[in-house]
């Protein structure tokens, strides 16, 4: 209902149509069952469509991955978030786009940031998201990264780590939060496949709450428009 014509950059561009994305956040009350949705106070990003033909303009819309951030940052500010992406490119996106809306006052994990300066050098993407209390984790980085990571977490020196679920398998991380960003990828066919499911998601949900001081974590899965009560 709120959608409207997209600026032309030039007389013979084509015709599209903007239409502002928002967010809802589902929540289900374990004692009742019952469910209650809050919307999101701010618009997370902007779908673009062709007007003769309905279709997504990539390039002019929001990145689904980006449009998770807010609810990222919102929960970093009650305590550490790990963040579960189904690929390594994929986490490494997301682990620039949160540093890139993260407010000022985050400042670099500093121990941690020398070590990565000192073995991958300044121009590694991992180097520059540190400089914001963000990390991500997977499997390609050298094991004494992956290591000082983890224990930057530990510490309560990485506001939000982005991981792929490796790191949910036998690492026992503080973190308040959990956000299972994506549970799948698209194949070549175009095709989409889940696998972060089944004994995968409940282990990836099980890191929510830091033991000996909270008695709760907190779990927000993104699942995306058309998502009902049936999911829970």
């Amino acid at each position: 209902d709120r959608k409207r014509e997209y600026p032309k950059p030039r007389s013979n561009s084509p015709d599209r149509h903007l239409v502002p994305l928002a967010a809802s956040l589902v929540a289900r009350d374990p004692g009742t069952g019952a469910t209650m949705a809050l919307k999101w106070s701010e618009d997370v990003g902007q779908l673009v469509l062709r007007s003769s033909t309905k279709a997504k303009d990539v390039a002019l819309s929001t990145a689904a991955y980006r449009t998770i951030v807010p609810v990222i940052l919102h929960l970093a500010e009650l305590g550490p978030v790990l963040v579960i992406e189904s690929t390594r490119a994929q986490a490494q996106r997301t682990a620039s786009a949160v540093a890139e809306a993260a407010p000022s006052g985050w400042t670099p994990a500093t121990v941690l940031r020398d070590t990565a300066l000192a073995l991958l050098g300044p121009d590694h993407e991992l180097t520059g998201v540190l400089g914001k209390e963000v990390a991500y984790h997977h499997g390609t980085l050298p094991l004494d990264i992956r290591t000082e990571i983890e224990d930057a977490v530990s510490a309560g020196a990485i506001r939000v780590l982005v991981s792929t679920t490796t790191l949910t398998e036998g690492v026992n991380l503080p973190v308040r939060s959990v956000v299972i960003a994506s549970r799948g990828s698209y194949q070549a066919g175009g095709s989409f496949e889940e696998y972060i499911r089944g004994a995968t998601l409940l282990n990836a949900i099980g890191r929510a709450g830091r033991a000996a001081k909270e008695t709760e974590g907190y779990v927000v899965i993104a699942m995306g428009p058309g998502s009902g009560d049936d999911h829970f």
